[in-house]
C-alpha cells in the first residue's frame, strides 16, 4: 500500500503531488485498533482506495500522532512519523489517498 497526494483542478483533472509507502504491517496493526479511539484510521481499507480531504486530514494527523505514541517499536513509530510529515503538506482542494492493493 502507498499513500499519495492529489489535487483536482476545476475540470476534475487530477494532478499527482507525490507519494509515500505505507507498510502492510501498519495495515495489520490498524485493523485491530479500537474504532472509538481511532475512527479515521480504522476506516482505511487495505484493498480499496481511502480518501481524506484537507479537513479530514487534520483530524487524521491527530489520530496518527496518538497512535504513534501507543506503539513500542521504534521503526513503526518512524513509519507513522513519515506519514504525518507527508500528510501535513495537504492544502485546500488536495486529498490524501491511501491506495489499496
Amino acid at each position: 500500500m502507498y499513500i499519495k497526494k492529489q489535487l483536482e483542478d476545476g475540470g476534475n483533472k487530477i494532478i499527482w503531488k507525490g507519494n509515500v509507502s505505507f507498510p502492510e504491517k501498519m495495515i495489520n496493526i490498524i485493523s485491530k485498533i479500537d474504532t472509538r479511539i481511532y475512527p479515521l484510521l480504522k476506516g482505511i481499507a487495505s484493498y480499496e482506495d481511502t480518501y481524506f480531504n484537507s479537513q479530514q486530514t487534520k483530524d487524521l494527523i491527530e489520530e496518527l500522532q496518538s497512535f504513534k505514541d501507543s506503539l513500542t517499536d521504534e521503526k513503526d513509530k518512524e513509519e507513522i512519523e513519515s506519514l504525518v510529515k507527508f500528510a501535513k503538506d495537504i492544502d485546500m482542494q488536495e486529498h490524501l489517498v491511501f491506495v489499496g492493493d
